[in-house]
């Protein structure tokens, strides 16, 4: 047999998705004590998809950005919820239009870009980098 074992990859991906999500529901049901079918409803689904779409499809980093952005706006807008999913949509529908790819597209913040911006800072005050 020539070739990548696709079936393979795909079940692998499958196994390790559903066993972080395993890990994440008993971390969640050790912090709260308590797990209720309510807690879990379809907009919760909606504020994940909002957050990945938000922050870009090809990225970890932008999911993570993303997640960042909404949880914070979320905060804010906790006296009126109703303007809170309006802003999601707002911010899916203008994202969707001017920026189908989200905030970050397809890049990755790595260490490598914070060594380049050491670089870049250390370069600017003057002081000298020594290997």
């Amino acid at each position: 047999m020539m070739g990548v074992n696709i079936t393979y990859y795909k079940v692998l991906a499958f196994v390790v998705g559903a066993a972080l999500a395993g890990l994440a529901g008993v971390l969640y049901a050790h912090y709260y004590t308590i797990i209720q079918p309510k807690e879990f409803s379809f907009m919760l689904t909606f504020d994940v998809l909002v957050m990945v779409m938000v922050g870009g499809l090809g990225s970890l980093t932008g999911s993570v950005v993303g997640a960042v952005l909404l949880t914070t706006a979320s905060a804010f807008l906790q006296a009126i919820p109703e303007l809170r999913m309006v802003l999601y949509a707002l911010l899916l529908i203008i994202s969707a239009v001017f920026r189908p790819q989200g905030l970050l597209g397809e890049k990755e913040v790595t260490l490598r870009t914070f060594q380049k911006l050491g670089g870049v800072f250390n370069a600017a005050s003057g002081s000298k980098q020594t290997d």
